[in-house]
């Protein structure tokens, strides 16, 4: 078996290689954030990941508070209408999931240089955890399940 994946190695190429090559952008983003966020304080750090979940929060506030309208409007609703109000509701939380999706697709380089900068304090280790647990958390594909040691 090992000659035949070496052979198609050969002509299709190593998988895990492509893979790596289609991160390094973005380990390279991360590691942008290394110098400036090495000379902060644990809690400094703290603070970002706090700005991180406001910044979130305030994508999602609108829809949000759609949603928590058309909630309490279906307590008191007709059944009819009910549906109605429940499926706008299913819409406006695919809205806030696709704004949720963009906005931790923005700021994912800078929260995992944070992680990275809690992470480890000796630059060979840091190296070692960009490299290794950024790599699989970005592999990771929505709804699978995956543990990053």
């Amino acid at each position: 078996m090992s000659i035949l994946n070496s052979v198609i190695k050969l002509f299709v190429g190593d998988k895990q290689q492509k893979d790596l090559k289609g991160l390094q952008p973005v380990i390279e983003n991360v590691n942008k954030f290394e110098l400036a966020f090495s000379k902060l304080s644990h809690d400094e750090l703290r603070e970002k990941t706090r700005a991180f979940k406001n910044k979130l929060k305030n994508a999602t506030k609108e829809v949000d508070d759609q949603i928590a309208t058309l909630e309490e409007e279906a307590k008191t609703a007709q059944i009819d209408r009910q549906e109605d109000i429940y499926t706008e509701i299913d819409t406006l939380k695919d809205e806030a999931y696709t704004i949720s999706e963009g906005i931790l697709i923005e700021i994912m380089p800078e929260a995992f240089a944070v992680v990275k900068e809690n992470y480890a304090f000796d630059k060979d280790k840091k190296v070692l955890f960009i490299s290794a647990k950024v790599a699989k958390a970005l592999n990771l594909k929505p709804g699978s399940l995956a543990q990053v040691n």
